[in-house]
């Protein structure tokens, strides 16, 4: 964890200025987020990733909904995947990267799998291939700005 949030910081200080990369942990998985207005948008990530088939028997699913927050937070978190979002969440999950990514990938293909049909109406488009879990992460996380901001999706 601490290699990580040096390479973060000399990658780019936002990295660390995250409130979710201290000791603390995630307790709730509610995003928040402020429009415009000034109005607050809370959005429930387990619905979503129970709406796509991925049910509270997979680990993955935690270790989704924290990437998500991460990700929404600090977007810098998708270009430093391997080195800085995966060992984040697992600090915050007390295991190791790889089983993050595992059993990231475990949820993604039962979605996949189960679930198709939806994970393509809440992209909008067709898709070929299952998507890799920063790819799917990167799916919800821009559904959920969609839901925050609708007025801006008009142009």
């Amino acid at each position: 964890f601490k290699v990580c949030s040096r390479f973060c910081m000399l990658v780019d200080s936002r990295c660390i200025l995250s409130p979710f990369l201290g000791n603390q942990r995630i307790s709730s998985m509610i995003v928040t987020q402020i429009t415009k207005k000034g109005a607050f948008i809370v959005t429930n990530i387990y619905e979503i990733l129970s709406d796509l088939g991925i049910s509270r028997k997979y680990r993955g699913r935690n270790y989704l909904a924290t990437g998500v927050q991460l990700t929404m937070h600090d977007a810098n978190y998708f270009f430093h995947v391997t080195k800085c979002l995966y060992p984040d969440v697992a600090t915050r999950h007390s295991t190791n990267w790889k089983c993050v990514e595992r059993d990231m990938r475990t949820a993604i293909e039962v979605c996949w799998t189960k679930r198709h049909a939806q994970l393509e109406a809440l992209v909008g488009h067709p898709i070929d291939e299952r998507p890799a879990p920063i790819d799917f992460i990167d799916i919800i996380v821009n559904y959920l700005q969609k839901e925050a901001h609708p007025q801006a999706n008009k142009r």
